[in-house]
């Protein structure tokens, strides 16, 4: 452990292309090429430390982003880059960016809470605010956008 500078590349996420409802159901998908999904698939969760993109926490103010990176050997990858300097045992967040439409409780909860502690956002505001920014993405999925 120790401190990095921002727009460092601090983790992959590689994996196994996936589509339909497997993809959906994964808790550990990502966007990848041509609208198609990266995952690891269940069976491997246990073992699998190929790569550590997939260990990321969720955060509406986070200190990383998803990105692009070119691996020896995946080769072209999704990466976890920092968005500012991080000190030495950080823990790595990143903006999972669900549609709300699609998002697990557990987001939704954590978005009213971000809405409501950060920017004293009232209960009709924050309905407001969801449904632009729902609609403004037409439906589609933003986890990992980038």
């Amino acid at each position: 452990k120790h401190n990095t500078e921002k727009n460092k590349v601090i983790a992959y996420f590689a994996g196994v292309p996936v589509e339909g409802l497997e993809a959906i159901n994964s808790e550990y998908s990502i966007t990848w090429l041509n609208g198609a999904r990266l995952d690891i698939p269940s069976k491997l969760l246990e073992s699998y430390s190929s790569t550590w993109g997939h260990k990321a926490c969720h955060s509406f103010a986070p200190n990383c982003e998803y990105s692009w990176a070119l691996h020896p050997r995946f080769g072209r990858i999704r990466a976890v880059r920092t968005i500012r300097d991080m000190d030495a045992g950080e823990e790595i967040y990143t903006d999972y960016r669900y549609s709300i439409s699609k998002a697990p409780q557990w987001y939704k909860e954590d978005l009213r809470n971000f809405l409501i502690n950060n920017f004293k956002m009232e209960e009709s505001d924050i309905e407001e605010y969801i449904r632009k920014v729902d609609t403004s993405h037409n439906g589609e999925e933003r986890c990992c956008a980038s």
